[in-house]
């Protein structure tokens, strides 16, 4: 079975949530589409809003046939513009390294950031995957998947 060409019936390509965050932004269906396909991603995409980010403005996470991104949902538009786009980074590098390597998605995690990180102390900030992805989000914040007032998040 292809993980990228034989999904179970009833999956959405992209789900979102109904509701604006709690920092008065909504998601842009229709962009995020569009991001996804510029970027290569084939998998179903589920964006969820979470509550609380001591660590991190979102997280991207795979399971079998499904990719998942949180996003800290007050965070000001700008900022959560660019979370999405780097988690959507992700998304497309674990991709990418299951069809390099005819591996399990599910194992990228485990089998290719965790050693990306390169030397001790740098496990977030030197992980090449992190460098590319934070590359990615920078170059393409100009493009607006999220929607809402930008005037008054960036002042």
């Amino acid at each position: 079975m292809d993980l990228f060409t034989d999904l179970p019936e009833g999956f959405e390509q992209i789900s979102i949530p109904d509701k604006p965050a709690k920092g008065a932004w909504s998601i842009d269906i229709e962009q995020v589409a569009k991001a996804t396909q510029l970027l290569g991603i084939e998998l179903p995409i589920k964006i969820r809003y979470q509550g609380k980010g001591i660590f991190t403005a979102g997280t991207h996470y795979i399971r079998p046939y499904m990719h998942f991104v949180a996003l800290l949902q007050t965070l000001p538009l700008d900022k959560a513009n660019k979370t999405l786009w780097h988690e959507l980074a992700h998304a497309m590098q674990a991709e990418r390294w299951s069809r390099e390597t005819g591996r399990d998605i599910c194992s990228h995690y485990r089998e290719e950031y965790k050693v990306a990180s390169g030397s001790w102390g740098f496990s977030y900030g030197g992980n090449r995957l992190e460098i590319e992805a934070n590359g990615i989000a920078k170059a393409q914040s100009h493009w607006k998947l999220l929607y809402g007032d930008y005037y008054a998040s960036s002042s």
